[in-house]
């Protein structure tokens, strides 16, 4: 894709931009959803230290949790390098919740939970205890040995441990 013609896409993109669920919980959801999307399809390669990254020697797009969003659900071209979240590309929601699925993605959640109250207004605030909570279930489930997942196997034991992640934010009422 040439620059012009790149920049032309970038900016019908996020004219087009899908809006993303507000809650945690269901961005998680949406984030597991797209990775198993993105499993069964060989255009797409999981790997956790790609946004979304095409690789010309593979002739794959590399894809991390929230890569997958941007295939899947933002419905980017695989041969779209979007490997930093530039804001011709994203809006500033979009991006901040592609930051968030990252954040949950390596455990961060009291600052995925501070980004969370600044994406959407939550009277109450967020307790200490309920990310202490969601904490504990990422480090009973071993995901931290995980989220640096690389390939089809690596990605699949990663979802199966952030599904308990994400029942855990539905439980809570995030």
């Amino acid at each position: 894709m040439t620059s012009d013609n790149l920049i032309h896409y970038q900016i019908k993109r996020r004219n087009e931009m899908r809006v993303l669920p507000d809650k945690p919980s269901a961005l998680l959801r949406l984030a597991l959803d797209d990775m198993k999307k993105c499993l069964g399809d060989a255009d797409y390669y999981l790997d956790a230290m790609r946004w979304h990254e095409p690789n010309e020697q593979k002739d794959v797009c590399q894809v991390c949790a929230a890569g997958a969003v941007i295939a899947q659900t933002l419905k980017f071209d695989v041969s779209v390098n979007c490997d930093f979240l530039s804001d011709t590309m994203f809006d500033m929601n979009t991006k901040g919740k592609l930051y968030l699925i990252n954040e949950m993605r390596v455990g961060y959640f009291y600052s995925a939970m501070t980004k969370y109250r600044w994406l959407t207004v939550h009277e109450n605030g967020v307790p200490d205890y309920d990310f202490k909570a969601v904490q504990k279930v990422y480090k009973e489930e071993g995901i931290g040995d995980l989220c640096g997942f690389k390939g089809d196997a690596a990605a699949l034991r990663f979802i199966a441990g952030m599904n308990k992640v994400q029942e855990k934010l539905v439980e809570l009422g995030y």
